[in-house]
């Protein structure tokens, strides 16, 4: 009896559910009201399971992201009795591009073979106003969606000086500062540097990020790019904002407001959804003060630092057209690689050659520094005195608001007078004489019988063989071409066969950070070769890189539970390892043999499969 009643609230229980199945309900949700340049989020969601989606048209608007999908289920019992909702949402970063009232239209849905329309959505985006808050007070402009905020990531640009001299170098810093975790960045867009000769700062891959309290908030601060810049003319000038696009994880939630959000949402699951992100630093002002005409010496070089001069010569004892060495070395702190050829006045009859320019310079943190050097190959004509007088070298030094001027040595080279070497004569011997009376044989005049000896060559085997091979490998070659043809154009397949390769080869790169001690390069590889790996592997798009796509994949290929779960553990491990403590050297060692151990444990079961 207790197993009938069982049976019938099952029966009774599928019969409603399928009586109600189609009761479909569309939701579009985005602001009603946006202002020129910002960014929004729409969110278009539907309480079935589609087979198809058809996103609306949205021409008007600017796409950043998207669609991208997510899902959610939940159950509800109340007095007994059983409610089981979905949800499944495709989602969009959008951007208003101009002033005017807009319409999104239908997105369609078809689901059981039947299509359904969401209702047009109108949004009105009205001129941007001005604000008040001040470049210190705001750093950056940030466009995103309105799950983050304006002060959650931004860029603060800084200058070591705003009011340099004309020529005189200064330092230029940008920093990001996050409260978000990115998942990855790229520069989309540099300042031009108009009226700067710019050197850029070689950063490396272990530059550490730190945390620094903003008003009582804390965010994680990395430098991304560091310019010395050195400014060609006086005057103000601006420095236009660096702008970076970057892909920022936001943890995945279920219903709204539901009290298990904490407990099934996407931070207790690691479940994200990648959002782009575009920033933009503050502009930076410089005023240029310009060098002082007053006491300006007429052998002033133009460079604005700290320099010294020094020369010497490797022979000043030499005979008449041999050669000796003049080096003049100009080192010191400021822009090095505009130090020209200096004026010298040679001696009559001794010829100096175009000097060889090397540099020895260095740039780094403090600024550009090193020595440049020309070698002068110089040869007396005659003999005699050469006397090379002293080279000045004048340059404006920042520090003291001053012409400086640096000397060198004079010298004397001493030529001694060379012999005369006579010619050797062009006549030639007698062994260089050909007898012409050996160069023609007799003439033979008895008969000559010819005969046969051997094969000929086109009647062998082997020039039957040299004819019939490149016909053979012609066809062969062909037969090739289109089996590569039809790889190529089954991309999929092509992603699938070299998912492995690429995987092993960001690991390698991985590797090579692991063993420079460079963390924040070697995770960023590991996560390029897991996500990289499951993407070409899966034939996944970056918007369907999330962990409910890579499941429901995992699962239509019949892989094996402890192994989807081992690749999201890899992944899982990979981000929260850069902020775990610990020995950071024995964390990038467990991650990188978790990950390559994942990745080939996944091509076995796929191997197997076949």
């Amino acid at each position: 009896m207790k197993k009938s009643v069982i049976l019938i609230f099952f029966i009774i229980t599928s019969l409603s559910w399928n009586l109600f199945a189609d009761d479909i309900s569309i939701r579009v949700n985005a602001p009603s009201q946006l202002v020129a340049g910002d960014r929004f989020r729409l969110e278009i969601s539907v309480n079935a399971r589609p087979s198809e989606f058809i996103p609306p048209t949205l021409s008007n608007f600017k796409v950043i992201s998207g669609p991208n999908q997510s899902s959610s289920s939940s159950v509800q019992i109340i007095n007994g009795k059983v409610t089981q909702s979905e949800s499944f949402t495709y989602a969009y970063i959008l951007e208003a591009l101009q002033q005017g009232s807009y319409t999104i239209g239908s997105a369609i849905f078809i689901h059981n073979k039947v299509e359904y329309r969401s209702d047009p959505l109108t949004i009105n985006v009205v001129r941007g106003g001005t604000t008040s808050a001040s470049p210190q007070q705001q750093p950056s402009q940030q466009q995103s969606s309105g799950s983050i905020k304006s002060d959650d990531i931004f860029i603060r640009a800084t200058v070591s000086n705003q009011n340099p001299f004309q020529g005189e170098q200064i330092v230029i810093s940008y920093k990001i500062y996050t409260r978000v975790n990115i998942a990855q960045y790229s520069i989309e867009k540099t300042p031009g540097f108009q009226a700067f000769w710019t050197e850029d700062v070689n950063l490396g891959g272990n530059q550490q990020a730190y945390n620094e309290s903003i008003n009582g908030v804390t965010y994680r601060v990395a430098e991304i790019r560091r310019v010395i810049a050195f400014p060609q003319r006086s005057g103000e000038m601006t420095i236009d904002p660096l702008e970076l696009e970057c892909i920022v994880q936001i943890p995945v939630q279920g219903r709204r407001g539901s009290v298990f959000d904490d407990f099934f949402g996407g931070s207790f699951f690691g479940q994200v959804q990648n959002e782009r992100v575009t920033v933009r630093s503050n502009p930076i002002k410089i005023d240029a003060k310009p060098l002082p005409n007053q006491n300006r010496p007429a052998t002033f070089s133009g460079l604005v630092g700290s320099f010294d001069i020094s020369a010497s010569v490797n022979n000043l004892e030499i005979k008449a057209n041999d050669a000796s060495n003049l080096v003049i070395t100009v080192s010191g702190k400021g822009n090095i690689r505009m130090v020209e050829k200096l004026s010298i006045q040679f001696p009559k009859n001794l010829e100096a050659f175009d000097p060889n320019v090397s540099d020895n310079i260095q740039i780094n943190s403090n600024g550009v520094s090193g020595s440049r050097k020309f070698d002068y190959l110089l040869i007396p004509r005659t003999g005699g005195e050469f006397v090379i007088p002293s080279i000045q070298f004048t340059y404006f030094d920042p520090s003291t608001s001053k012409y400086i001027t640096k000397k060198t040595q004079s010298f004397n080279i001493k030529a001694e007078a060379g012999q005369y070497v006579a010619g050797t004569s062009a006549t030639p011997s007698s062994e260089d004489v050909g007898l012409l009376a050996e160069d023609i044989r007799f003439i033979y005049t008895k008969p000559i019988f010819l005969s046969t000896k051997g094969k000929y060559f086109y009647k062998s085997n082997f020039f039957y063989v040299l004819i019939i091979l490149p016909f053979a490998l012609f066809i062969i070659a062909l037969i090739f071409w289109r089996r590569h043809i039809e790889l190529q154009s089954n991309k999929a397949l092509v992603k699938n066969r070299k998912a492995r390769r690429i995987a092993n080869k960001r690991l390698k790169t991985a590797l090579l950070h692991l063993n420079n001690n460079n963390d924040k390069s070697f995770y960023e590889e590991v996560s390029k070769a897991l996500w990289g790996y499951i993407s070409d592997k899966m034939n996944l798009s970056i918007s369907q890189l999330n962990r409910d796509n890579i499941e429901k994949s995992f699962n239509d290929k019949e892989v094996p539970t402890d192994l989807i779960n081992q690749f999201l553990s890899a992944l899982d491990d990979c981000e929260f390892a850069r902020f775990a403590p610990g020995d950071p050297r024995s964390l990038m060692e467990d991650i990188y043999k978790q990950a390559e151990s994942t990745i080939i444990n996944i091509e076995k079961d796929f191997r197997n499969k076949i």
